[in-house]
Formats: structure tokens, C-alpha cells, sequence
């Protein structure tokens, strides 16, 4: 039957105190008549052979130091554990056990040790970083406990050693899947949100505008049919808006999604979605400006591209005053292509600006206009961003204004 680490413990220093008893009354019994064979002799090299039958058999290893923490006996398991062989035992013996910890874990170690011959603790069991022969890390579980001679005086220290790196792996990885699990959740949620709230909110205004037209039609003026009119237009198109990022999101949570990047010139490919914006920011007396060279040619999806960069300079558009101005750039750097859009809009707050790329928050509002947004453009952005192996993130001031930067990762 498999003993636990406590049990083999406890059977070995019971084992220990045997056999120093017995080799102390075999020495009283030399001195007393050195011709006299001590009638114990037997029983000693029994207590002997059960000691290191049970060092032999326990899983860990097992290693004895002096009170000063100077290596003096290591099991072969021990050896084994920090990769050193039977044969380089000798070497080992005599070196200070700290050789083989961590000097991160030094302070924490001595002052274990400390509280163990002071008798501020018993039994003591703490994790530490382990130093293997070739200098790799490891994480081990110390278990020591005191020997004291026959007079009660601390003499040894019995270290029982086990090797948790496997097990700190698994716990970082189920940290980890804990936290993709949060993620799922609260991706789950706002998406179930935005279906009960964003997307419901504008057919009750199309559904209100519309029955005022077919029941009023008559007793409205030419004014009022048109604003009613443009007014289920807009909330068309929003609606429209908001469904094709939801679609687009959708695809990308669920794998269907993927990045098909080609070689293309970015200038020429991104020229009809930069007209198109230049004229969306003229509506609004904005001036928008790009800087990049005719030469640059990039590596990427060209739709998620174009995508990304309406995203951003949407949303500098839906967020800067008229007269305002905004910047879209592209240059090479260490293996990526950067692309910067920087406005002078009103900018962001902090809280705003640490669950901007956050599913489960939400940070819609309304532009300098009124305009309403969907709160999932930004994230479509992240998404897609990091199918290119980049990243994206975002410097802001109230009132001065914010520049979003991402990076699409050159191949190889």
C-alpha cells in the first residue's frame, strides 16, 4: 500500500531515534568490555536495513543537513531530482543546500531554518525555486524536521524534498482556463446585452415613426414627414450597423473568421475607404490627412484591414468638434508595420480608457454630434488586430484628444 510523504516521515524518524539509541548502547557496551559482543548488535543492523529500505522506496527525496544548512547525506531520489548521478554524491556532500535554491528564496529559506532550531515552528512544509545541475528551475516542496540527539539538543535537519513543477503547471494552466472561461462568459453576456437592449432600441423607434406616418399621414406637414423619414433612415442604418458588427464579431468568436494575408501596396489598396472617410469627416468640417509613402507595401488581410482603419477613423470622426483635425500615418518598425490614427477630439477619461477593449464592459457614447455608436467596433478592431499577430492600444487626454496605434506583424 503507497504511504503518504507524512507517514514515511514520521516511520523514518522513529527509524532514526531506534538507531541512534541502539548504536549508542552498543558504544556504552564497547567501552564497558570491548570483548563483549552487546546482545543489540542484530537488532541495530535490522534498525539499519529498515531505514534505508524505506529511503529507498519513498517517492521524494530525502536529504539530511547539519544545523548551519551544510549538505551531509542525499538519497539517490534526491540526486536524482536535481539531475546529478550516484557517483557525483561525494562532490555534492559538504556544499551549502542554498546552491541549491534559488537565490530569490535565500532570505525566505534561512529564516524557515531559524524558526525551526529556535522552536518557533515544528514541522515546516513551503514551497521554494530548486537550482538543477545544468542551472534550469524547479519547483520543490520542502518538508524538514529537527533530529535531536538523546539530550534533546537540535543536531540535525531531515529534509524530505518533492518535485511540484508539474503540478504549479497545472495549476497555471487552470488558472489560466479560469480566466478564458471569465472572458467566454462575459462575451456572453454583453453580446446576449446588446441583442435585448442596442438591438431592440431602434425598431421601437422605427415601429413609433412609422405607425405616426401611416396613421397621420395626411395632418403631417412636408417638414415633419421628412424628419420622420430621416429618422428612420438613420435608425436603419444603425440598426443595419450594428447587425453587421454583431455578424462580423460572431464569426470571429466561433473560428469561421480567419486572416488571409496577401502582399499588396497599402496606399493604393486603402485609397477608395480613405476618400470615403475624407468625405465623412468633411460632412462634419473636419480635416482628415494621411501620411503614407506610395512605395510602403504591407502583408495582411485586406478586408479586415480596411475594416480596422474605419473603425478607428469612424470613431475619431463620431468624437472630434468641427473644425478638428486627424491624422491617419503608416510607417515600418522591427518586424511590424505601425499605423497611427491620432485626432483632436475631446479624448477619454482613465476608467474609460482601461475597459475600452473589454467584452464584458460597456463604453458606447454618443459623439460630438449625437452621434450613437454600437460598442463593438473597437473590439472588432482588437480581434482582428491580433489574428495579424499585432496589437492595439490607445493614449488619451480629455479634452486634447486620443491616438489609437496597432501593429500588423511582417512574415517571416
Amino acid at each position: 500500500m503507497n504511504k503518504t510523504k507524512e507517514a514515511l516521515c514520521q516511520e523514518l524518524f522513529a527509524l532514526k531515534k531506534d538507531y541512534a539509541e541502539l548504536k549508542e548502547m552498543y558504544e556504552k557496551e564497547l567501552k564497558r568490555d570491548p570483548k563483549n559482543t552487546p546482545p543489540d548488535e542484530e537488532a541495530l543492523q535490522q534498525a539499519n536495513r529498515e531505514l534505508e529500505a524505506i529511503i529507498t522506496a519513498s517517492p521524494d527525496g530525502i536529504g539530511i543537513t547539519s544545523l548551519e544548512g551544510v549538505l551531509l547525506f542525499a538519497s539517490d531520489k534526491l540526486l536524482q531530482m536535481y539531475d546529478y548521478s550516484v557517483d557525483e554524491r561525494d562532490a555534492i556532500l559538504g556544499r551549502p543546500v542554498f546552491d541549491y535554491i534559488d537565490p530569490s528564496n535565500h532570505i525566505y529559506l534561512k529564516e524557515n531554518i531559524r524558526k525551526l532550531i529556535t522552536g518557533e515552528t515544528d514541522n515546516e512544509i513551503r514551497e521554494y525555486m530548486g537550482l538543477k545541475k545544468d542551472g534550469s528551475r524547479i519547483f520543490v516542496e520542502l518538508n524538514y524536521t529537527l533530529l535531536r540527539n538523546s539530550s534533546g539538543h537540535p543536531e540535525r535537519i531531515m529534509v524530505i524534498q518533492r518535485d511540484c513543477t508539474e503540478r504549479k503547471r497545472i495549476q497555471e494552466e487552470t488558472r489560466k482556463m479560469n480566466l478564458k472561461l471569465a472572458e467566454s462568459n462575459a462575451t456572453k453576456d454583453r453580446f446576449f446585452s446588446i441583442i435585448a437592449h442596442d438591438l431592440k432600441s431602434p425598431f421601437q423607434g422605427l415601429l413609433g415613426y412609422s405607425e405616426i406616418l401611416s396613421s397621420e399621414y395626411n395632418t403631417l406637414s412636408e417638414d415633419e414627414k421628412l424628419s420622420f423619414i430621416s429618422t428612420i433612415e438613420e435608425l436603419s442604418r444603425n440598426s443595419y450597423k450594428l447587425l453587421e458588427n454583431l455578424l462580423e464579431w460572431s464569426r470571429i468568436q466561433t473560428g469561421k473568421m480567419t486572416a488571409n494575408p496577401e502582399e499588396f501596396n497599402l496606399l493604393i489598396e486603402l485609397y477608395p475607404t480613405i476618400s470615403l472617410l475624407k468625405q465623412t469627416a468633411s460632412n462634419k468640417n473636419i480635416w482628415f490627412n494621411y501620411k503614407i509613402d506610395k512605395s510602403l507595401v504591407i502583408n495582411a488581410d485586406k478586408n479586415m484591414l480596411s475594416s480596422i482603419i474605419r473603425n478607428l477613423v469612424a470613431n475619431s470622426i463620431k468624437f472630434t468638434n468641427p473644425g478638428g483635425r486627424i491624422t491617419l500615418s503608416a510607417t515600418k518598425a522591427d518586424g511590424f508595420t505601425k499605423f497611427l490614427v491620432a485626432d483632436t477630439g475631446i479624448g477619454m477619461s482613465e476608467e474609460i480608457i482601461d475597459d475600452l477593449f473589454k467584452m464584458g464592459k460597456s463604453v458606447s457614447r454618443r459623439g460630438t454630434a449625437n452621434e450613437e455608436g454600437t460598442g463593438l467596433g473597437l473590439l472588432l478592431c482588437k480581434e482582428m488586430v491580433e489574428k495579424h499577430g499585432g496589437r492595439i492600444w490607445v493614449e488619451s487626454e480629455l479634452g486634447k484628444g486620443s491616438s489609437f496605434s496597432f501593429t500588423i506583424k511582417d512574415p517571416l
